[in-house]
């Protein structure tokens, strides 16, 4: 019975999931906007980007931050790789990247509320997880962030800020079980990966280590 009552949470991520690509399938419809215009067609300054020469041309090509959000570049190429370019798979891939950071804020939230509470609370902690972040997957809020396609540049922060936490939140386990080496190697990998990896898609991926 256990067993049964743990599957909910885990489909009831899967029905908000689908509400969510539901919610947002109308919106893949929609045009560039806005900085797109200023950002994206750079994928054709240099011509079509299949040759070396092409490609580390584009990528070392931004100028927003001091690393030129290179990674968030690099995502860009899954869309196109010529311009002009059709808006869609670019918005299909925002979208994409929104429900796996609804995930992971789930996962998070998990992994806090099991730290917190006792064993036998483990059904609500995962409960009160999937309903955090639905509520988050769902807010209208983030309509303009996932739909707006250049703000990309602020979605894939958020990814390697949750994955880091995770990390951190595993290798904190890890030393509370006896085990220090494995513990700080996931610490580090976490904090100091994710760090360099959300500061290379946008400057505020820096943050991570303070909200850990």
């Amino acid at each position: 019975m256990s067993h049964r009552l743990a599957l909910i949470p885990l489909l009831a991520m899967a029905v908000l999931l689908a509400l969510a690509w539901v919610a947002y399938a109308p919106g893949l419809h929609g045009s560039f906007l806005f900085d797109d215009f200023g950002n994206l067609p750079v994928l054709g300054a240099s011509g079509p980007i299949d040759r070396w020469p092409t490609f580390w041309r584009y990528i070392t090509s931004g100028i927003a931050d001091p690393t030129g959000r290179p990674l968030t570049l690099l995502t860009f190429l899954i869309d196109a790789r010529n311009w002009p370019a059709d808006p869609y798979p670019f918005k299909r891939t925002n979208l994409i990247l929104h429900l796996l950071n609804g995930v992971l804020l789930a996962l998070l939230l998990r992994q806090l509320g099991r730290a917190i509470f006792k064993r036998a609370e483990r059904i609500r902690v995962d409960f009160a997880a999937v309903i955090g972040a639905g509520c988050w997957l769902l807010h209208p809020l983030l309509v303009s962030t996932t739909l707006y396609i250049v703000q990309r540049e602020a979605m894939l922060p958020a990814t390697f800020t949750l994955l880091g936490l995770l990390a951190w939140l595993h290798g904190r386990h890890a030393m509370q079980r006896a085990q220090p080496l494995r513990g700080a190697l996931w610490i580090a990998a976490g904090l100091g990966g994710c760090t360099v990896l959300g500061m290379l898609s946008k400057a505020n991926g820096i943050l991570l280590p303070a909200l850990a």
